[in-house]
């Protein structure tokens, strides 16, 4: 019986670890997202750009981008769309499909990588000098 506590005790402990690293992350998300926002206002960028733009900051932090990462993406995605003359949602709406652009390109960068070092080790490993190891039955 004792064993058995020991076991829900630990599940238990194990179960408040867990939501409090995840709300421990959620705050520095949130943290990080209130920083670029005031960065991104003291380059330049009003209030209602920056509040027309937060769903994509929020996204990028929740992605895993740095600070600078997400600042430098969202301010240039928002200096195409000024010098495009848009304002509000349709200024909002090409930042995220700046972003959206941002995020496929980072992910066939990614996938090629994989593939390429995929190829390199399947080549590394099937490099020999060409003869069979002779596992099989041989003649008696």
């Amino acid at each position: 019986m004792k064993k058995n506590n020991v076991m829900i005790v630990a599940g238990i402990c194990a179960c408040f670890l867990l939501s409090a690293a995840s709300i421990v992350k959620a705050e520095d998300q949130t943290i990080i997202v209130s920083q670029v926002n005031n960065e991104l206002q003291q380059e330049g960028m009003t209030a209602e750009e920056v509040n027309a733009v937060q769903a994509s900051i929020k996204e990028m932090v929740n992605n895993g981008e740095s600070k600078q990462q997400v600042k430098n993406a969202v301010a240039l995605a928002v200096s195409e769309a000024r010098a495009q003359g848009l304002k509000g949602k349709d200024l909002a709406a090409r930042v995220h499909a700046r972003i959206q652009e941002r995020k496929m390109l980072k992910t066939q960068a990614n996938e090629q990588i994989r593939t390429e070092t995929q190829t390199q080790t399947g080549k590394s490993s099937s490099s020999g000098n060409g003869k069979s190891s002779g596992g099989g039955k041989g003649k008696k």
